[in-house]
This record gives C-alpha cells, structure tokens and sequence, in this order.
C-alpha cells in the first residue's frame, strides 16, 4: 500500500506549488467578480488518488465551497 508520509513528501513541493498557483487565479478572478466555484485537475497528476485527495482537502481548507473534480482523458 501507498505510505502516506512517503507519498506526502513526494508530492508536497508539488502540491505547494499548484496551491499557490490555484490561490493566486482565485484571487485574480475574485478580484474582477467572477470567483471560481470549481478546481478542476487534468492530466497524469489526475490519476493519483492519494495526491488529488490531499490537494483537494488543502484546496477546500482555503476556499471551503469550492468544488473538486478530476478530468483524465
């Protein structure tokens, strides 16, 4: 099985800096009205569902109503 400290240390400066990209769109779009209501993540990172878990649960600390999903092709 996936060692959650182990998986936490891979992806931390990862998730980091999707965090701080995904806060800073927020916080544009916020700022012109229009404040997001979804995160989406897309692609391979998308299929990981110990990463997605714990970003989606960051993402929801910082923006509680927003929704996450996944999109994999």
């Amino acid at each position: 099985g996936e060692n959650s400290e182990e998986m936490k240390e891979l992806f931390q400066p990862l998730i980091q800096g999707i965090l701080e990209l995904a806060m800073r769109q927020y916080t544009a779009a916020s700022e012109n009205g229009h404040p997001p209501s979804d995160f989406v993540l897309t692609g391979g990172f998308a299929r990981n569902s110990w990463a997605t878990t714990y970003l989606f649960s960051e993402v929801q600390k910082l923006v509680p109503r927003m929704k996450c999903t996944t999109e994999v092709a």
